[in-house]
């Protein structure tokens, strides 16, 4: 048996330190392959180990050298050296990869340089304790050198969650070294990053109620022994942001697929729901982040799921970070089905694919015909969402957007929560080409249309019926469509996509007011 290698003195502070980049399971990862996500193909860490893959975000996740975190975690149990010897090696194969020329968008990507400093800096502390060769000091006292020379230039410093990598791994690893010249630096960036992220209701910035949990998430990373000066500002926004998140999830905990967002959320509980209002005996509660571009309303959390009805209406536009063209966009769930959705993210990848799912095509708003969306065609705080209005048993929403060249839109909203919706959409149309508004459906919704009502039902019970303001030029159904374009596709996990219906209804270019009435059955 190897004989353990001595661990330092400080062997608890130090992993509570490094303690996201020190999990996992050695043995299962040897078995199983590296899983970069839960619905990723696997990769298998042996040598020589390919640093380029077909999956962007795997690539990243190598690059990242995520994979090192169950070696840590045995590590820390076990310490042997030839553990150790074999984690070395796996950080000279990339090393390697990089001397060699080889070409990869993700060797100093901004946040995978984060992430692999922070791993750095526990290379740093082990080294203080063993007798390694004089190839390893100099392979990690290389690269450390690297990392801090752009993690120390600011220019190199993006934005959002990515930054907040850069910015704690460069700190980790100056607390391995010893380096103290740039702790206020690292501060200053912190700090920054922190108010760039969260808007003043605590909602972050990043236009995805999946990237809100995932940021709070690195929140907790932060040391704030590392950052005393403003430590009692992380700790700030850390204790209000949490009370959001259960907002952005569904009447079944799932995050409401708002940008790039997807999978398990937070569920709604009765101590955050502070404004409620009775309709016909049924109680609701709501949540106004009109300010940060949501507007939420739903049955309160104890509600039977069978019964339960939720309503957001939103259109965050502070940043372009995850965002998609979704702007006062609804997403509808009543009777505990989703009946009105977003179609999700799908994939990271550059293409079709990813274009399609962006796109203002892909989301319950307004467009032209001719001029589907992307994210390129935004402008920064282009939307504006109004307070919400109680009136009664009656509850608007409301807000309006601005594309240059291209239109201008106003949308309207008047609920009656459980019994009707009353959407009027007013456009100025700067070109000739039809106005184009989409309901995307779930993929459990069948819709049938005639004439000008279009009829919503699951699993043929009836759940609504949609009245359409007469002189269309073309409505339609459509599910699953490749050609002449994507249509009809919703995503509910990372590159898994099935069809799922929208109803499409086409206006003339001159229209400058279209009206839609939903009732709910």
């Amino acid at each position: 048996m190897a004989e353990p290698l001595k661990l330092p003195v400080d062997c608890d502070q130090l992993k509570h330190r490094f303690r996201s980049f020190i999990r996992g399971d050695l043995t299962m990862q040897r078995q199983h392959g590296f899983m970069a996500r839960a619905d990723a193909a696997a990769v298998k860490i042996v040598l020589p180990l390919s640093w380029t893959h077909q999956d962007r975000n795997v690539e990243f996740n190598l690059h990242a050298w995520r994979f090192l975190s169950p070696y840590w975690e045995l590590f820390f149990r076990e310490p042997t050296l030839a553990l150790f010897d074999e984690m070395i090696a796996l950080v000279q194969s990339w090393q390697t990869f990089v001397d060699s020329g080889k070409v990869s968008k993700f060797t100093w990507y901004d946040m995978s340089t984060g992430i692999r400093a922070a791993h750095l800096g526990l290379f740093k502390e082990i080294l203080k304790e063993i007798d390694a060769s004089e190839a390893t000091v100099n392979l990690i006292d290389r690269l450390v050198i690297q990392h801090i020379e752009k993690l120390s230039n600011q220019k190199f410093i993006t934005k959002g969650n990515h930054a907040i990598h850069q910015i704690n791994g460069l700190r980790l690893l100056c607390s391995a070294t010893g380096e103290s010249s740039l702790d206020s630096y690292c501060e200053k960036n912190i700090l920054s990053l922190i108010n760039d992220a969260f808007d003043e209701n605590y909602l972050c910035n990043e236009n995805s109620p999946f990237y809100h949990k995932y940021n709070l998430s690195l929140i907790v990373q932060i040391q704030a022994e590392l950052f005393p000066n403003i430590k009692d500002r992380i700790n700030d926004v850390y204790q209000n942001a949490r009370f959001i998140t259960p907002w952005l999830s569904d009447v079944h905990g799932e995050f409401y697929q708002i940008g790039d967002s997807e999978g398990k959320g937070e569920s709604l509980y009765n101590k955050i729901c502070v404004n409620t209002l009775n309709v016909n005996d049924t109680i609701y509660t709501y949540k106004d982040l009109s300010a940060s571009g949501m507007c939420f309303l739903r049955t309160m959390p104890l509600q039977p799921a069978a019964d339960a009805f939720s309503f957001v209406f939103h259109g965050t536009c502070k940043t372009k970070i995850h965002a998609h063209v979704d702007h006062l966009s609804f997403i509808l769930f009543h009777r505990g089905k989703e009946l009105f959705s977003d179609s999700g993210k799908y994939t990271y990848n550059y293409g079709a694919w990813r274009d399609y799912f962006v796109s203002d095509s892909a989301h319950n708003t307004l467009g032209l015909v001719d001029f589907p969306l992307k994210v390129a065609d935004l402008s920064v705080n282009s939307v504006t969402v109004d307070s919400m209005v109680l009136d009664g048993d009656y509850v608007g929403f409301s807000g309006s957007r601005f594309i240059e060249n291209r239109f201008e839109h106003r949308r309207k909203i008047t609920m009656k929560p459980g019994f009707e919706l009353q959407i009027c959409d007013e456009v100025l149309n700067k070109t000739t080409s039809p106005i184009e508004i989409r309901f995307h459906f779930s993929e459990q919704v069948q819709a049938f249309v005639k004439d000008d009502t279009c009829m919503i039902s699951v699993n043929d019970e009836k759940f609504a019926v949609m009245h359409l303001d007469s002189g269309f030029l073309n409505i339609e159904v459509v599910a699953g469509q490749m050609e002449p374009h994507i249509q009809g596709w919703v995503s509910r996990s990372y590159h898994e996509k099935q069809p799922s219906q929208v109803l499409i209804v086409q206006y003339p270019a001159e229209v400058t007011r279209i009206n839609t009435l939903i009732n709910l059955i």
